[in-house]
């Protein structure tokens, strides 16, 4: 599925966004995608196709994450990457509801 540079931007736009005023917030690309990083660790990133990952290291709040409808976990290929969820696109189209996600991530980032 090909997803177009546009989207991805406007993506990485709305997790700026989401990122704002909570500090240390640095962004660079990993593995393809825009990552948003607290400090050296990444909390963050668009994913290729087209959708929003957020690190919630905490079991117990990324299996809310991942309970989410339309939400799933992070695969690259074949490889699900552990303590990440991809959040459904209703969350990304809600400043409120990315901006929570984003926050707990930024959090677990230096825990």
């Amino acid at each position: 599925m090909a997803v177009s540079k546009e989207l991805l931007a406007e993506l990485a736009g709305k997790l700026e966004k989401a990122s704002a005023g909570l500090g240390e917030v640095t962004q660079k690309k990993m593995f393809g995608c825009q990552g948003f990083f607290r400090d050296a660790t990444i909390y963050a990133l668009v994913w290729k196709t087209g959708r929003i990952a957020v690190k919630l290291p905490d079991d117990a709040l990324r299996e809310k994450a991942l309970a989410l409808d339309g939400a799933k976990p992070w695969k690259a290929g074949d490889r699900v990457m552990k303590a990440w969820a991809l959040l459904p696109e209703e969350v990304a189209a809600s400043g409120v509801k990315l901006k929570k996600w984003v926050a707990a991530a930024h959090a677990a980032a230096i825990a």
